[in-house]
């Protein structure tokens, strides 16, 4: 699976609308954790892990009619999927039945928790991220301390979401 499927899985299986890069590039962070051979790079950004392949896919999808891109009002983008869109979507559904279900599985889960606002997929990113390499326990303070390295200022309450997030969706103890 490459980004550009993932992107339009994730769409379609969120009833074809989609709110915010940042939710995006998170929900597609929390996919290289739990689906095997999806490995776009992750580097530390403002929002937490970017990927510039996943960027540069959500940017071509819609330069390519698959998805139509509205500015927000208050600031921020929507996806919508187009019939094209809808197409692809059918096609890779059906190649990867598994991938398509680890996405609507995290997808669940986090409509249910966060409503898959950025912010709250933006945190347990950070900490999945700043804590990944060699620690036995996600803590708030260990969350917060490793923040502090990559200039990201973590609170308690958004550390104690993140990780809260992160064992809902399987990805810590």
């Amino acid at each position: 699976m490459d980004a550009y499927d993932a992107l339009v899985m994730t769409v379609a299986e969120n009833g074809g609308l989609l709110d915010s890069r940042t939710a995006i590039q998170k929900l597609c962070y929390f996919y290289t954790l739990k689906i095997a051979g999806f490995a776009p790079r992750y580097l530390p950004y403002l929002y937490g892990p970017f990927s510039r392949e996943v960027a540069s896919a959500l940017v071509d999808l819609s330069a390519f009619s698959f998805f139509s891109e509205y500015l927000r009002s208050c600031g921020g983008y929507t996806y919508e999927i187009t019939e094209s869109g809808r197409k692809y979507a059918a096609r890779v559904s059906g190649e990867l039945p598994g991938e398509r279900e680890q996405i609507r599985g995290i997808l669940a889960v986090c409509k249910e928790r966060c409503g898959l606002k950025p912010a709250p997929l933006s945190y347990a990113a950070k900490c999945h991220y700043v804590l990944r390499n060699g620690r036995a326990e996600h803590t708030v303070k260990a969350a917060r301390d490793a923040g502090r390295d990559l200039c990201w200022d973590i609170s308690d309450d958004d550390a104690e979401g993140g990780i809260r997030l992160l064992k809902e969706l399987g990805l810590v103890r």
